[in-house]
């Protein structure tokens, strides 16, 4: 079967993003990928045989719910990397449940406090003896 390799991964693969690998299970086709390139499992499964919080793997377009999850006949494996941080508001389509924020025109990469964005009417300023 096709197994894709998430692009921090690819000096585990000699720069390959696909590669072949053979399994029943998740956890099989991960050890045949060990097997033929060292140390590629340990950065993906941690000491408890869990998947690592920063990395995703699917089988076909769902998301792999255990490594013991059997692999269907024709199905293609992805290795992906999930990515945290960034921007302070969502630059994706929210859904229809969640919180959006601010309109994609209003969004900035660093947030602005509101009363930064909004005039405020204020008395004059006083001019310093030097202006006047």
């Amino acid at each position: 079967m096709r197994v894709f390799i998430a692009s921090p991964l690819h000096s585990y693969t000699s720069g390959r993003s696909e590669v072949e690998g053979t399994g029943a299970t998740v956890a099989e086709v991960l050890a045949d990928l060990d097997r033929r390139f060292p140390g590629i499992r340990r950065r993906i499964v941690d000491e408890q045989d869990r998947v690592r919080q920063h990395m995703r793997i699917y089988v076909g377009t769902e998301p792999a719910a255990a490594l013991d999850q059997p692999i269907p006949e024709g199905q293609e494996i992805h290795i992906l990397q999930a990515l945290s941080g960034g921007a302070a508001y969502s630059l994706s389509v929210p859904s229809a449940t969640a919180r959006s924020g601010p309109p994609p025109e209003h969004r900035t990469r660093y947030p602005v406090s509101v009363s930064a964005r909004r005039s405020r009417p204020g008395p004059a300023r006083s001019r310093s003896p030097r202006e006047r």
